[in-house]
């Protein structure tokens, strides 16, 4: 199996529904796909599994518009974002040194480029499972294909869905990992 996407619109909620709503959306998403036994469960670092189903790997994401969860037979991060202007203000806290010198930052597209390193990051963070990792420790190659984080390495491959940016990271070489269910240390 491929990596599939599958996503649905979050309808404008109570603040303080949100969270369980995006719960709600993700699982329906699953149970669609996977039928009604399958459930998203959380491993103790907090990465999700399906537990009926230990041969399909799962990310899940939400952005303000979208849920949105990844499935595959090997291990897989996503992430999905929509262009926000914050990213040019905390760019200094996500970016290596060396990606802060490949960018130019009065560049017309800058904010979409950021966009793209932080959904590249945050989807290698979720696939790399590492306690004690952070994002600015995630390196992404020049062409935006690859991140690597000691020796930890992925692909990465991106979508659109409207116009939000969807990075999907994945290492299908690594589909020895035979126990998904289990915490990673």
């Amino acid at each position: 199996m491929a990596v599939t996407l599958l996503h649905t619109p979050i309808p404008a909620t109570a603040p303080g529904q949100r969270h369980e709503t995006e719960r709600s959306l993700c699982s329906s998403l699953l149970k669609e796909a996977l039928g009604d036994n399958a459930e998203i469960v959380h491993r103790p670092d907090g990465s999700p599994f399906i537990d009926s189903r230990p041969d399909i790997f799962i990310s899940v994401s939400h952005s303000a518009g979208t849920a949105l969860i990844a499935l595959s037979d090997s291990p897989v991060g996503v992430d999905i974002e929509a262009p926000r202007p914050q990213l040019t203000r905390v760019a200094g806290k996500f970016l290596t040194k060396e990606e802060s010198l490949r960018i130019d930052p009065t560049a017309p597209d800058y904010l979409n480029i950021l966009l793209h390193y932080w959904t590249a990051k945050e989807a290698a963070f979720k696939l790399f499972r590492l306690p004690g990792l952070t994002i600015s420790e995630i390196q992404i190659d020049s062409e935006l294909a690859s991140a690597s984080s000691g020796s930890k390495r992925c692909r990465i491959s991106f979508t659109k869905i409207s116009e939000e940016i969807v990075a999907t990271a994945d290492c299908p070489e690594e589909a020895t990992d035979t126990h998904p269910t289990e915490a990673h240390n």
